[in-house]
């Protein structure tokens, strides 16, 4: 869940917290002392509500995590599985309006990977493009030989990585079964003829080693 209106949301509601949590309590103590029996399960059902829907958007609730996974994936491949903890991670730190990087690596287990050896068509459709990334292009799953015009956005979604993940990346690419996908946004400069590439999502769907990587680079 990387939409910037969630997690604006999310945050509005912790920032705002110190003052309508203790309101919360004070009208449903309230009201439970004056009997109102219907406004007091209002009221507690508000602040059950109102600490819910932020653990709810982080993933602190049991069970949150596989439901996220299971709805991300399915926009991503058609197919819902969960990721689990990643084998490789690394994240820089994020910028105000998002700007960074990020390259986690799955390990999938023999169930999901068979999903994908003979893909259904449904698979050649995705990704989806999510309302946040409405302004930017998408690239559905293929396999080698990667175009000529893929390299500067492969180029671009391995600079930031670490030598030895961006390595093991190149090599998945390089497996005749590894399917790959992305979505990006580009722009021209002035004084400039070719658009460049200013972000992506970059996938890689290694069916030989039972990788799954998800790459995010924002400038």
């Amino acid at each position: 869940m990387d939409s910037p209106i969630v997690f604006a949301l999310v945050r509005g509601l912790i920032c705002f917290s110190p003052v309508a949590l203790p309101l919360l309590c004070y009208f449903s103590y309230g009201a439970y002392k004056t009997v109102r029996k219907g406004w007091f399960i209002a009221i507690l059902m508000g602040i059950v509500l109102y600490i819910g829907i932020p653990l709810f958007f982080m993933e602190l609730i049991p069970g949150t995590s596989w439901y996220f996974d299971r709805q991300y994936t399915k926009s991503l491949t058609g197919v819902s599985f969960t990721l689990g903890a990643p084998v490789y991670a690394y994240e820089t730190q994020r910028h105000f309006n998002g700007d960074g990087y990020s390259i986690l690596v799955y390990q999938l287990s023999d169930e999901v990977i068979a999903e994908f050896e003979n893909p259904s068509t449904d698979f050649f459709n995705h990704p989806t493009q999510p309302e946040y990334r409405r302004e930017w292009e998408i690239q559905a799953w293929q396999r080698k030989p990667i175009a000529e015009d893929v390299t500067p956005i492969i180029d671009f979604a391995l600079a930031a990585a670490p030598e030895e993940l961006e390595m093991k990346a190149r090599a998945s690419l390089d497996h005749p079964e590894t399917y790959h996908a992305y979505l990006f946004f580009q722009s021209t400069f002035p004084g400039h003829s070719e658009p460049r590439v200013l972000n992506v999502d970059f996938f890689i769907l290694d069916i030989q080693e039972k990788l799954f990587y998800v790459v995010n680079h924002n400038t």
